[in-house]
């Protein structure tokens, strides 16, 4: 039996979960003869076929929208961009990589690291201030930052922030990690 070189975590979960199950033969050689089989690359390739291979990989589309920070003392920075600013703050990749409800699961994206983290994130779109977070090619305008401590401002420091900010905090609060 020829030794498996590597498999993809979402196939490995699942042949983990149906092992797990006890679910008959027959479902698992149905599973395994649905997965595609990948073709390693050659081990070497020349660096035009290196640079085709690179350019053929779909690239992530950006942001593309305006993002500021309100820190802990409350002081409000703009020009920033989503990944720019967890580079700023040092904040890392949770150890989640995928976040599920009831429903559907996703990929952890920046405003997942944010929220992770504690941080509260609330975003403008067309309509206004909103917690759905949407890049600029899907009708995003902005983002807004905030620091988890800002919540607990007392009220003479709370009242000096801008409108603006003080109206994404609340609509942000709803995601806050309790």
């Amino acid at each position: 039996m020829a030794g498996i070189e590597c498999i993809g975590r979402g196939y490995k979960d699942l042949l983990e979960n149906l092992i797990s199950k006890d679910v008959a033969q027959s479902v698992l050689i149905s599973v395994l003869g649905g997965m595609s089989i990948c073709e390693p690359l050659p081990s070497t390739l020349s660096t035009e076929g290196a640079k085709e291979v690179v350019a053929s990989r779909a690239k992530a589309t950006t942001w593309g929208i305006p993002v500021d920070y309100t820190n802990e003392r409350g002081e409000t920075k703009g020009n920033y961009t989503p990944s720019g600013l967890i580079k700023e703050l040092n904040l890392k990749m949770s150890g989640v990589q995928t976040l599920c409800d009831d429903r559907k699961c996703k990929a952890v994206d920046v405003v997942d690291i944010f929220r992770l983290q504690g941080f509260i994130v609330a975003c403008e779109d067309e309509k206004g201030l909103t917690l759905d977070c949407r890049k600029a090619a899907e009708g995003g305008k902005a983002m807004h930052v905030i620091h988890p401590a800002v919540i607990t401002m007392k009220k003479p420091a709370f009242s000096k922030l801008p409108e603006q900010i003080r109206q994404a905090l609340d609509i942000g609060k709803a995601f806050v990690r309790e």
